[in-house]
This record gives structure tokens, C-alpha cells and sequence, in this order.
């Protein structure tokens, strides 16, 4: 994924909810509040060398001590307000989907969690 790209995801999902790439290093999540980390797989693009297009799937795990509730309103957030298609001003045409989300169990009764899976397509121009 290129850095244009990461940028873009990074922005569109720290103006919805909580959000860092890898690894959360703000404050916990209690009963109040969420908050949600990301992971990037680049996926294999055999067609890459041809149309310039590169898929990248992204799996998002929201945390909080509050209700479920609250996960399910982000998702939904998330699912709003995330997607986007564009052209970036280095030329990368994006297009940012929501594919699909469901609760997972973390082993602590306090502790919920949610996953949020998105697909990136991305078009590079070389």
C-alpha cells in the first residue's frame, strides 16, 4: 500500500472513532469509551503488472468496558463514513469498502470486542 494511501485510511478513520494503525497507545477503554486498531494484509494481485491495481484487506478490532451497544454504533459509523471512492493528488485512484463486522469474544466478561473487516483497491500510477 502506499504511503498516500495509509494516509488517507489513517484520516478517514481518526475522524470517526478512536483509531491507530498496529497497536492502541492511548487511554484504555473503560465504560465510556471505544476505541479501535488496525492490521494490513496486502493481498496477491496477479494482475498487478498489467492494470496497476493492488488489493489490501484491512481487519479492525474495536475495544471497549461498556455495552455492546456502543461497539455496534461505531461499526455503523464506520460502515457510513469510511468508504470512499477518489483519485489522491499523486494520482493513486483509491476506493475504500466496508465488507462486514461480528463480535468476538476476548476471554475477560468487562472486555468486549468487535471486528470490522474493509477491503482498500488501490490503482497505481507509475
Amino acid at each position: 500500500m502506499k504511503e498516500s494511501t495509509a494516509k488517507l485510511f489513517n484520516e478517514r478513520m481518526s475522524a470517526v472513532v478512536q483509531y491507530a494503525l498496529g497497536r492502541w497507545k492511548g487511554k484504555p477503554a473503560d465504560e465510556n469509551s471505544c476505541y479501535w486498531t488496525g492490521e494490513t494484509t496486502e493481498l496477491d494481485s496477479p494482475n498487478r503488472e498489467e492494470n496497476g491495481m493492488q488489493e489490501i484487506s484491512v481487519i479492525l478490532r474495536g475495544f471497549t468496558r461498556g455495552s455492546f451497544m456502543m461497539l455496534e454504533q461505531e461499526k455503523d459509523r464506520i460502515a457510513n463514513r469510511v468508504p470512499i471512492t477518489t483519485v489522491l493528488p499523486d494520482g493513486t485512484g483509491v476506493v475504500i469498502l466496508y465488507d462486514y463486522g461480528m463480535m468476538v469474544p476476548t476471554g475477560d466478561a468487562e472486555l468486549k470486542s468487535m471486528k470490522v473487516n474493509m477491503t482498500i483497491q488501490e490503482w497505481r500510477v507509475n
